[in-house]
């Protein structure tokens, strides 16, 4: 029986009788009486013994049958005199006996119903709540029952077949759910009445979203010629690696689609990328990424130079700046008559956070083979306090190169001389990933006792894009009657100067506003300390700071 529901869409009802054993035990549907004997008179019943049904009678073997009278089974009141009998509700929990009397024969016949049952006067429209992914938990709601039933029990279906053991009011989506259609059949259940069970409309299923948990992770040495590894990361559900990206700094690569990389000159002076493409049944393809690696380092020429060590000594503090000695051992690979003529390299410094706090450059002008090469970091920034780094060491050499051939007796007098020397100009450059630290205390500017009148800088923020560097701040001034610090008024001229191997010059000149706020923007040096210095009475002061 199919009837339509309010908001247009069809609701499938099914009235369970003997032959829905899926969906109920037990038989509901009136068998005929048992048969007599062939040829004798019989009367059988017909009709499904719910409320609202009519039974009806039919004869065998009778040519002149009389008339029927219907009762329930036990009593001795008619109910009617007719071929057929219609259920009411009075009826309910009885069952019902037909009998007459066959006249040819003057045969008397009788048969019972089974048990008559009530039906639902309103069947519910059951719906599903829930997001229809793979993954996640869907509901049945049984929707409204006239009268209300004692029990529910649910049949869960995908594409119209049942799926095994979803026999519950809730229901989690699977992997075989994705791209499919799920209903759910909910069976209402009263005593007295007919079960009955009623279809909802159907939900399609979307595919899942896997959830990361660790990100893919790139292994190996970053040097020309090395493999590089990345894994797949883990994911929620496990999901397998189906596809493999490798990038140059932003540039696909063309060819690299495994797990592993072999690095080229062409990745020298690059970093490196790479994406991992996974999956599994039911769900969406995702994408890992991996950090990017540091800098590619050059191949190891067979004669060039190796980085043996780098250290860092401890700092010694002055007049708020710190000094910190740096020195890096190095061997050339070279044969013992040869020497080296130059040798210079430079490092970064980075604070805690990462971030650039200058360069630290090292030379050694021994011609052995085997030396260190020196430096001193000299910094008076803040950014500078903490554990600072020293790491991205590179550099380059000069020499010359000495070999010694033997003659080759079978080329006759043209050949060279035996024991004879030749050189030739030994140069190139080097990298190494190796790193050293120092631990700088809080750097403190001299304090100058404040005296009446005096002014200071204050506030100062500096902010840099690439090269550009910006600083903004305020000029004020201590008023011993308030005793606090004032705005200097009338606009204060400033000069900012910087300082390379000891001597302060000019950079620019700015002005502040009336209300003493100034802002200064110029192009940086890595190798310069920069201070703001007041150049008239009312800006007796001076600030300063390193890139």
């Amino acid at each position: 029986m199919t009837s339509a529901t309010p908001g247009g869409s069809r609701l499938r009802r099914i009235i369970i009788t003997g032959l829905s054993a899926a969906l109920v035990a037990g038989s509901a549907l009136l068998s005929p009486a048992q048969a007599q004997a062939v040829g004798a008179p019989s009367l059988s019943i017909f009709g499904v013994p719910h409320v609202g049904n009519t039974l009806s009678a039919q004869w065998s073997n009778c040519a002149s049958p009389g008339s029927v009278t219907w009762r329930h089974t036990g009593s001795p009141s008619t109910l009617i005199v007719a071929d057929s009998y219609t259920l009411q509700y009075g009826d309910m929990g009885m069952t019902i006996t037909a009998s007459a009397t066959c006249i040819d024969s003057a045969t008397p016949v009788g048969a019972t119903s089974s048990t008559v049952l009530g039906e639902f006067e309103t069947v519910g429209s059951p719906w599903i709540t829930g997001t229809a992914t793979v993954g996640q938990l869907l509901t049945a709601n049984t929707g409204t029952w006239t009268p209300t039933p004692t029990s529910y029990s649910y049949r869960w279906m995908r594409a119209g077949t049942e799926i095994d053991g979803a026999v519950s009011s809730t229901y989690r989506l699977q992997a075989e759910d994705a791209n499919k259609a799920i209903t759910v059949w909910v069976r209402a259940t009263i005593p007295d009445y007919a079960p009955t069970a009623a279809l909802s409309a159907a939900v399609d299923v979307s595919p899942g979203m896997l959830t990361p948990v660790s990100s893919p992770a790139i292994s190996g040495t970053t040097r020309v010629g090395e493999t590089l590894t990345v894994s797949a990361g883990s994911w929620s559900p496990d999901a397998q690696p189906t596809g493999y990206v490798w990038k140059r700094d932003s540039t696909t690569i063309p060819g690299a689609t495994s797990a592993t990389y072999t690095l080229t000159d062409a990745d020298h002076g690059k970093t490196i990328r790479a994406e991992v493409q996974v999956g599994t049944a039911g769900y969406e393809p995702a994408i890992g990424y991996a950090p990017r690696t540091g800098t590619v380092l050059g191949r190891v020429d067979a004669r060039g130079v190796t980085v043996t060590s780098l250290t860092a000594a401890t700092p010694t503090l002055s007049a708020g700046c710190a000094s910190i000695p740096v020195s890096m051992g190095y061997a050339i690979n070279a044969t013992s008559a040869s020497k080296i003529t130059t040798l210079t390299a430079s490092a970064q410094v980075r604070n805690s956070k990462g971030a650039s706090v200058g360069t630290v450059d090292l030379t050694s002008t021994d011609p052995a083979l085997t030396g260190v090469a020196t430096g001193t970091f000299q910094t008076c920034s803040r950014d500078a306090s903490g554990t600072l780094a020293i790491s991205e060491l590179t550099g380059s050499y000069t020499g010359v190169f000495t070999a010694t051939v033997v003659r080759d007796a079978s080329k006759g007098s043209n050949a060279i001389p035996p024991a004879s020397d030749f050189t030739e100009d030994m140069r190139g450059t080097f990298e190494s990933a190796l790193t050293a630290s120092a631990t700088v205390p809080a750097l403190t500017p001299p304090v100058t006792p404040v005296k009446p009148a005096s002014s200071k800088i204050i506030w100062v923020q500096a902010f840099q894009n690439h090269a550009q560097r910006t600083v903004i701040g305020k000029v004020v001034v201590y008023n011993a009657k308030v005793k606090r610090w004032v705005a200097v008024s009338g606009g204060p001229k400033l000069v900012l100067q910087k300082r390379v191997n000891g001597t302060w010059t000019k950079v620019l000149t700015t002005r502040a506003s009336k209300a003493a706020w100034f802002k200064a923007t110029w192009k940086a040096s890595k190798k310069a300390t920069y201070r703001l210095v007041g150049v008239d009475r009312k800006t007796a002061v001076s600030r300063t700071f390193s890139r």
